[in-house]
């Protein structure tokens, strides 16, 4: 039996709270996607035509988010 494996990122908000950012459900291959700048609320098969509009995977990951803590920057080089 396929077991479904569900996969859910999160950042803190300005305000403390946690955004869900992606939601990924994975069943027998079937890859199911949403992202904070889907078009809808409901998750859309993620197939190599449609790979582009998952604005949040097809980015490197340090243009993923792109905000960057400039005096974290300056200080440590990170």
């Amino acid at each position: 039996m396929a077991k479904q494996i569900q996969i859910t990122i999160t950042q803190e908000g300005i305000y403390g709270e946690d955004e869900k950012i992606i939601e990924i459900e994975i069943n027998r291959g079937n890859w199911k996607y949403w992202d904070k700048f889907s078009k809808n609320n409901e998750k859309t098969t993620l197939t190599m035509n449609n790979f582009y509009d998952a604005t949040l995977l097809h980015q490197p990951v340090k243009d993923a988010i792109p905000h960057y803590d400039q005096k974290e920057i300056e200080e440590n080089g990170n």
